[in-house]
């Protein structure tokens, strides 16, 4: 059938309901409406009565943002007798599990989630699925949706006519076959003796067929016997079971010759299939920016893939048994059997033909198996001219909604209730329903944006728990990991560590409750290759007012993802593109000035000692006379150390008060995060240093020091009489003496001892350090027409040429402070060195 043309194919009398009290095809608005002979022989189907009106799919908006509290409370709209105790329960006590399996030791539980939107025969259900792995559910919701608004998905299933089957060895096996043919009455009767209340429910036996299978080895061929039985509205393996040994014992004692070896039931319950189908508009397939059209011919060509590669079947039909498994774990059937049926249908010679109840059709051929073949098919069809997708699926599907592991937990009893208490064969059509709409987001997911994008975004919860996130900051974890686009566990322990450093900083301790509903972040993830990890660090800011969270990403561009609010932060924070480049790069040179190898802690304060000069100097430039008063409100005295008073109004961070107009958002982000950055690179130094370490205090007077600088510069006149006031102050720009006194502090006493460091030494070569790297850098950047730069301010009122000789004296005299002191000087030669050879790089006009 499915091999027709797309004419051939509307008229096909294909196994779809069509009469007034079953569901119309999706093709009912084409040329044929006639009723199959299957639905001839099923014309009890679909009496349930289950949610029917379309307010139902209202009721549901916004679920997936509500707490789970809110959410059980909402699943009282659809019946008041569904116990929410037993929800948060789990419902399975340990004394019946015990008395379920063998050597019990305790009991596991899944979350369950709704599948929502799902309108099947026109009516609209909610439904519940078990399942550890994030996606499923929000991606069968997404499409069930889609197809919905589309007239939804319209299912058949057949009755509920099941196989129990006896083998026959040693024997005859044409002898044995006309033997069981003449008593075939006989055996029908046999077996519902033991089927006697399925008989009255309106089931029971219906007829055998017989099967001779042959071992390719001359020796005697194996009669099978398979005796149907219609088992109502129960799974019925039990009961097939029962009836095997029973008919076993009697047909033992009625053979000729040969002997039963197995009496058992066949999962592969091909009288039992359950079809489901939808039409999208092409057009209405638009995804991700990609055309409808452009969309649906992707999903036919992955359709094929499947189709030819077994690899990539077994993959693509898995996609459906995520959706179907996670419904049959929710209502307590067996999906085991479930998983057997299906795949082994999927490998039968030709799975799209009809296996009747009284053994038309039933023939060597049909039961041979072929290649494995994906369960649904897709295909662009055209009805009345228009395109649509096309898609369907025929499966079997034993359930049961009485009976076997149903009652055994209370809490399947919950979930039938918001089903609307479907028949067994109602469950099979949206069982199969929600395996279908699995199966086309994942195809939908794969060929257009890859599967990860989605899947990891939701898996972000699943790491967020597995790195230990409190229940109270979860979401907080998860929204910082899909914004910054980075979902791993590293991701989300940086901003655990960033949430506790706000808290310390703060001396909050971890039951104080913290309002994360304003928080912003300013991430970065850089590599060095003189580090063995990466730094990864986020920092933890209050967001401006009147706007929402913001999270900025240090080495990212807005294009690459995050948010579009990076640009424009980039350049007030560090100037253009490049700046960004420079502090990062800086910390790559001034590594040349470690004494030995680098923690993680101490690179980061390096890190932050560089972007807190930087932003200091870059915001001065934005709004001079805003910042200005920032940093002597906030900065200046703190960085002094006159008490904590200062520490408590960084905390605070109310800008406004100081400002008759609202600041900003830009500039409100900017003092927020100059402030953090200053707080945590003390809160660091105090955590990781001795007390009464000397270098602390040395390191906050040049910190203060550089930022009284750059506040200093632009009040300076540039002219001849100031130009050695003015050099002074630009050598605070590039300070990396605070980056060697932070090494020096939280290195061992051991370590200063070793290297001989004393704190005289240690500031000579900070200042050495100073004019060499600013000299190197004015010179090699004397084109770029840039204010503040020394070089084309010394040469406008004096001869360039003696530029690099003006400071020779001074750095002879520094030099000579510290002369006798290998590790300095080593420190000195590396440091120069590639410092030259960075600037040289980007100048070879003139070598200096």
């Amino acid at each position: 059938n499915l091999a027709l043309s797309s004419s051939q194919f509307y008229n096909h009398k294909h196994n779809f309901c069509s009469t007034t009290d079953k569901p119309n095809s999706v093709f009912q608005d084409s040329q044929n409406t006639n009723t199959s002979s299957m639905e001839k022989k099923s014309s009890t189907v679909y009496q349930h009565k289950g949610p029917q009106d379309n307010k139902n799919s209202l009721i549901w908006s916004g679920f997936h943002k509500k707490s789970v509290v809110e959410r059980q409370h909402q699943l009282k709209t659809i019946s008041k007798d569904i116990n929410l105790d037993l929800l948060n329960k789990g419902g399975l006590e340990i004394i019946r599990a015990d008395s379920m399996v063998e050597n019990c030791i305790g009991i596991i539980s899944l979350p369950v989630g709704l599948g929502l939107n799902f309108k099947i025969n026109s009516k609209i259900y909610s439904v519940p699925m078990a399942v550890e792995e994030p996606s499923i559910i929000a991606a069968s919701s997404a499409i069930a949706k889609l197809i919905g608004n589309h007239g939804g998905f319209f299912a058949f299933s057949e009755a509920s006519n099941m196989t129990t089957q006896l083998h026959i060895i040693d024997t005859n096996s044409q002898e044995t076959i006309e033997l069981l043919k003449s008593k075939e009455k006989e055996i029908i009767e046999m077996a519902n003796v033991y089927s006697q209340k399925m008989v009255q429910r309106g089931g029971g036996a219906s007829g055998i067929k017989l099967r001779e299978l042959k071992p390719g080895n001359n020796k005697d061929g194996i009669v099978v016997m398979d005796i149907v039985i219609n088992v109502c509205e129960s799974m019925g393996a039990n009961l097939l079971n029962t009836v095997a040994e029973g008919v076993g014992f009697w047909l033992d004692n009625t053979l000729t010759s040969g002997r039963v070896l197995m009496k058992i039931l066949s999962n592969l319950s091909v009288l039992r299939k359950t079809t489901t189908e939808f039409k999208i508009p092409v057009e209405a397939m638009a995804y991700k920016g990609i055309p409808g059209k452009e969309v649906c011919y992707r999903i036919v060509k992955a359709h094929e893939v499947a189709s030819l590669d077994v690899f990539r079947t077994a993959t693509h039909n898995k996609g459906i048994m995520n959706g179907i498994d996670a419904v049959a774990l929710a209502l307590g059937q067996d999906w085991r059997a479930i998983e057997a049926g299906c795949h082994s249908y999927a490998s039968l010679k030709d799975n799209t033909q009809n296996f009747s109840a009284n053994g038309e059709n039933v023939t060597d051929e049909l039961v041979e198996y072929d290649k494995y073949k994906s369960m649904a098919y897709y295909k662009i069809i055209e009805i009345d001219g228009q395109e649509f997708l096309y898609g369907r699926m025929k499966i079997p599907l034993a359930l049961g909604v009485v009976g076997g592991a149903i009652g055994s937990n209370p809490n399947y009893s919950n979930f039938y209730k918001i089903l609307g208490k479907p028949t067994s064969q109602d469950l099979a059509s949206i069982m199969a329903s929600v395996g279908l709409s699995n199966n086309l987001a994942a195809m939908r997911a794969l060929v257009c944006t890859g599967i990860q994008v989605g899947h990891m975004a939701l898996h972000a919860r699943n790491i967020a728990i597995r790195v230990g996130t409190p229940d109270k900051i979860l979401s907080d974890v998860v929204e910082f990991m899909k914004s910054s686009g980075s979902i791993t566990e590293d991701t989300a322990r940086e901003y655990l560590e960033s949430h506790n450093l706000y808290q310390n900083i703060r001396h909050k301790t971890k039951s104080e409750k913290i309002d994360s509903t304003q928080f912003s972040n300013f991430y970065l993830h850089l590599k060095f290759n003189f580090l063995k990890e990466p730094i990864i660090m986020n920092i933890i800011l209050n967001t401006p007012p009147n706007t929402t969270p913001i999270t900025y990403h240090f080495n990212s561009s807005p294009e690459k993802g995050g948010d579009t609010r990076n640009e424009e932060l980039s350049k007030l924070l560090f100037g253009e593109s490049k700046g960004k480049d420079w502090a990062s790069n800086f910390l790559y040179l001034i590594h040349n000035l470690e004494i030995s190898e680098t923690p993680m802690v101490l690179a980061k304060i390096k890190l932050l000692l560089i972007m807190l000069y930087t932003i200091s100097d870059n915001l001065l430039e934005y709004d001079y006379k805003k910042t200005k008063l920032i940093l002597e409100k906030y900065l200046l005295e703190s960085s002094s150390g006159n008490g904590n008073d200062r520490e408590d109004k960084i905390m605070e961070s109310s800008f406004e008060r100081f400002f008759s107009e609202p600041l900003s958002w830009k500039l409100h982000f900017g003092y927020n995060l100059l402030l953090e950055i200053f707080s945590i690179i003390k809160f660091y130094l105090n955590s990781y240093s001795k007390p009464n370490n000397i270098y602390l205090k040395e390191i906050m007077v040049e910190i203060n020091g550089s930022l009284q600088a750059f506040i200093d510069k632009y009040q300076i006149e540039l002219n001849k009489e100031n130009f050695s006031k003015f050099f002074e102050l630009r050598l605070k720009r590039l300070n990396a003496q605070a980056v060697i006194l932070a090494e020096l502090a939280l290195a061992d006493e051991e370590q200063v001892s070793m290297n001989k460091m004393n704190l005289d030494e240690v500031r000579a070569f900070g200042k050495l350090l100073k004019i060499s790297a600013t000299q190197t850098r004015d010179y090699n950047k004397r084109q770029e027409d840039k204010p503040f730069n020394t070089y084309n301010y010394y040469k406008k009122f004096f001869d360039e040429d003696d530029y690099f000789h003006q400071y020779k004296e001074e750095r002879e005299r520094l030099k000579k402070v510290f002369e006798n002191n290998e590790s300095l000087m080593g420190l000195l030669k590396r440091f120069e060195g590639s410092f030259g050879e960075f600037y040289a790089e980007k100048d070879t006009s003139k070598s200096q």
